[in-house]
């Protein structure tokens, strides 16, 4: 275990883990241990780690084997290379290949033929349950969900009157049910006596 004077602490600590570990290991492994993720992320930008998907690996470190005395390649004569000779594969017909994409065509054209016929369904407008009356195909606009907490919420803390709140039969069900509703709020606005 020899040290890197280049390396800081918390590095040599990463790469001694590693190394006793199999030579690699996850980032929530390193975390879970107390070692410094940061600066495995530093080991990798020295070219000393890999990090791929999460997992920090040891480089490997080996030097690339040179042969002692390269052989030449040997020489062909030109006897031998016009002897060689490529085959290429047969060409398939065109006339087939068109043939098999005629009915995945068709079938194509018939499904969207099919969608096509379906009636729309037609969804009823109703009004919006903020009070604000517009006509909307859910039960509130984007963000009068927000509008219609924010009066409630006003009125429980006495910075609003109760009358700004809409007495709309569906407007008053919803609000029984709201998952942010709690009792004390409902007695607030006078929902729940």
């Amino acid at each position: 275990m020899t040290t890197d004077k280049t390396l800081t602490a918390p590095q040599q600590k990463v790469l001694d883990y590693l190394n006793a570990h199999g030579g690699s290991a996850e980032y929530s492994i390193l975390a879970a241990r107390g070692l410094d993720v940061r600066a495995a992320n530093n080991l990798v930008r020295k070219n000393i780690l890999t990090c791929t998907n999460g997992v920090f690996r040891l480089r490997d470190r080996k030097p690339a084997k040179v042969a002692e005395k390269a052989e030449p390649a040997p020489e062909s004569r030109p006897e031998e290379r016009a002897a060689v000779t490529v085959k290429e594969p047969p060409m398939a017909p065109v006339v087939k290949e068109a043939a098999n994409e005629a009915p995945a065509a068709e079938a194509t054209k018939k499904v969207a033929a099919e969608k096509a016929k379906t009636p729309k369904k037609n969804v009823e407008l109703r009004p919006c349950l903020c009070g604000c009356g517009s006509p909307s195909k859910a039960r509130f606009l984007p963000g009068h969900d927000a509008r219609l907490h924010s009066i409630v919420l006003r009125i429980h803390r006495g910075k609003a009157s109760k009358d700004e709140l809409t007495d709309a039969a569906p407007t008053l069900d919803y609000l029984k049910t709201a998952p942010w509703m709690t009792d004390e709020i409902a007695k607030s606005i006078d929902l729940r006596n």
